[in-house]
């Protein structure tokens, strides 16, 4: 895993070594990732090299392939463990205002760097599914599964949502528009997407917030939410 006291300060945490071969030295692991992601504010996922990181990290090519398989796959760990600490999930919120933050901060990180990042991964398993299927099986199936434990609580807590949509539709519906804006680039991720869509997602099934993303009201119990027939949250 990472942390991050702000932007630009990386801080790489201790990840799982491979089995069998030479030790896996946890100081030239933290290099090469951070080397990695120090070439990609400037580079593409095309244009950085594996010479390159390995230059900027000190360390020799073939430390790289000891332990990856590929270029890419250095920027996918790189990019996870960067990514993570920047869209974690509250355990502790309300599920909905869980996942109104948690939307929001991934909607932020897609917004700069990382999203460029994102892109250029995906882009790259379009032709080589092999990409494709590292950064899912990393990434995306991970945190979705936290996501889905997420919804699911908001659907136990709510349960009329339930009634008019599945989970996991409820789940492709509100997050494929960040995922929209970020591959096609029709519209921009920015300040008024991130505000606003997320709040009139839940307002189509009677749940609302407040200016500061806190929940206000919830759809009363076996009412029809169109009807505007709601109940105060509790604080």
């Amino acid at each position: 895993m990472a942390t991050c006291d702000g932007p630009g300060d990386i801080k790489l945490l201790p990840g799982k070594p491979r089995s069998g071969g030479r030790p896996r030295s946890e100081a030239n692991r933290r290099s090469i990732l951070a080397a990695a992601m120090k070439l990609l504010e400037h580079q593409t996922v095309q244009s950085v090299t594996s010479e390159a990181i390995a230059v900027e990290a000190g360390v020799g090519k073939a430390t790289i392939y000891r332990w990856w398989s590929s270029k890419v796959s250095v920027v996918i760990d790189a990019f996870i463990e960067h990514q993570l600490p920047h869209t974690s999930m509250d355990k502790d919120a309300h599920p909905a205002e869980a996942l109104l933050k948690h939307w929001r901060m991934m909607a932020q990180q897609y917004s700069g760097k990382a999203g460029d990042i994102a892109s250029q991964i995906i882009a790259a398993g379009q032709s080589e599914p092999v990409i494709m299927a590292e950064f899912l099986s990393k990434f995306h199936v991970e945190r979705a599964a936290m996501a889905r434990g997420t919804v699911e609580r908001l659907m136990r807590a709510v349960p009329s949502i339930r009634e008019r949509i599945a989970e996991e539709r409820f789940m492709e519906l509100f997050y494929s528009p960040i995922h929209t804006r970020l591959l096609l680039r029709h519209h921009p991720i920015d300040r008024e997407f991130i505000q606003t869509f997320p709040v009139d997602f839940f307002r189509v099934f009677g749940v609302e917030f407040d200016d500061g993303g806190r929940l206000r009201s919830l759809p009363r119990a076996g009412s029809d939410t169109a009807t505007g027939k709601i109940v105060r949250a509790k604080q």
